[in-house]
């Protein structure tokens, strides 16, 4: 009698229904929605978000829920992984051409002369910001660093030979796309249906430019580690949006004429977007192996994909001698260049498709939506790389769906 008593009055109480109805969801019940009346509390009216955040829900709509509202965490322990090279790679190039970069553009001679010694200097000041120092002298993380300071070199100076054909200068680093901030470009703002406000921001690793009479074209950059193959049919999808959004945001708002060194007459105009991912030979693999072919196999790693502005102006610009391997490593051939590059009229298309779908993104979260419905891409599906398996346990679920045991 008390626990019905306690129960009709729980279930009577404002406060305390929903976490009552809460307790007769099943763990594993695949079909999960906040209550949008908590949208509010949970969001405010204007919701903001990263890119991180929208590709994690994307991919599956309960992981983003545990992990950025949730804030559920993994411990993990700071020790160097060889999934860590990735990230010091990034970190190393960036400031690489940071360091060599001036009023004029990239100093190419400097880098050449100074490169080495440079990207010694970068590495220790990584390692000294990132590791404890009993880690940093271990033998097998010293014999590793030698490696991958090898690796570093020989990209830089791929980059080195990109910048010597290019016209394009880069003009900013670790550029913030936010509402805050000096030398911050605002983020484009999406109304949605019950009167609130989204927007996408973070950072833009480099924004290289380009001076045209009065107009300045605007190349966005991003580093990647590991493989990146742009894929324009997958923008629909939620995903690939980043870039885009990030050049159309300093594109297509008259205020940032004046940070991005364009006249009252003139207009900003994008040249495009352009991931530059290193997808390196395992580093284990490289023992015995000469200069020459260490050097061949580090260049074959370095791919630069994304979507350019079709104009034979702007691609000389990027590449004095139309080398492709400089402009889209994925636009070598005719057929593809139609696919990845796109005039001013069909940029204006990618734009109109970009704001529909994160707009659709923004409402279904705004919603409640926290389903466990995760994303497969033919290769591999998102649970295989989740930390929420232990909350969803979506694995056990399906293990047991297909006959397997159920231990709990």
């Amino acid at each position: 009698m008390l626990s019905a008593a306690l129960q009709k009055y729980f279930s009577e109480s404002e406060a305390y229904r929903d976490r009552l109805n809460a307790l007769y969801i099943p763990i594993c019940d695949r079909e999960c929605f906040v209550p949008p009346t908590m949208a509010d509390t949970v969001f405010g009216r204007q919701m903001y978000f990263s890119p991180s955040a929208l590709e994690k829900y994307v991919k599956c709509h309960f992981d983003y829920w545990c992990e950025y509202v949730l804030r559920l965490r993994r411990d993990e322990k700071n020790v160097f992984k060889l999934s860590d090279t990735g990230s010091l790679i990034h970190a190393l190039l960036e400031e690489f051409v940071n360091a060599l970069t001036d009023e004029n553009g990239f100093n190419a001679e400097r880098a050449e002369d100074e490169g080495e010694e440079l990207l010694e200097e970068l590495m220790q000041k990584y390692i000294a910001e990132n590791f404890r120092e009993k880690d940093a002298t271990r033998a097998s993380f010293v014999h590793v660093i030698k490696k991958l300071a090898h690796l570093s070199g020989l990209v830089a100076k791929s980059i080195t030979n990109e910048m010597k054909k290019s016209r394009f200068k880069p003009s900013f680093f670790e550029l913030r796309i936010g509402e805050r901030g000096e030398k911050t470009v605002k983020p484009l703002r999406f109304e949605l249906s019950d009167g609130s406000a989204a927007s996408l921001g973070g950072i833009v690793d480099r924004v290289d430019l380009l001076n045209d009479g009065d107009d300045v074209y605007v190349k966005v950059v991003d580093y990647k580690t590991g493989s990146k193959d742009f894929s324009p049919e997958e923008i629909k999808e939620g995903l690939n949006l980043q870039m885009l959004l990030y050049l159309f945001s300093i594109c297509r708002n008259e205020r940032n004429k004046a940070l991005f060194g364009c006249g009252e007459k003139g207009k900003l105009k994008g040249a495009g977007i352009v991931y530059l991912s290193s997808k390196f030979p395992p580093i284990m693999k490289m023992s015995g192996k000469g200069e020459e072919q260490i050097a061949e196999e580090a260049e074959k790693s370095i791919m630069r994909s994304g979507m350019l502005l079709s104009d034979e102006k702007i691609l000389s610009a990027i590449s004095e001698d139309m080398d492709f391997r400089y402009i889209l490593s994925n636009a070598k051939s005719e057929k593809s260049r139609k696919k990845y590059l796109k005039s001013e009229e069909e940029f204006e298309e990618v734009y109109q498709t970009v704001a529909a779908t994160l707009t659709e993104l923004f409402e279904r979260i705004r919603y409640g939506d926290a389903c466990i419905d995760p994303r497969e891409d033919g290769r591999a599906m998102t649970c295989d790389y989740c930390g929420m398996g232990a909350v969803c346990r979506r694995a056990h679920v399906k293990k047991k769906e297909e006959g397997g045991e159920d231990n709990g």
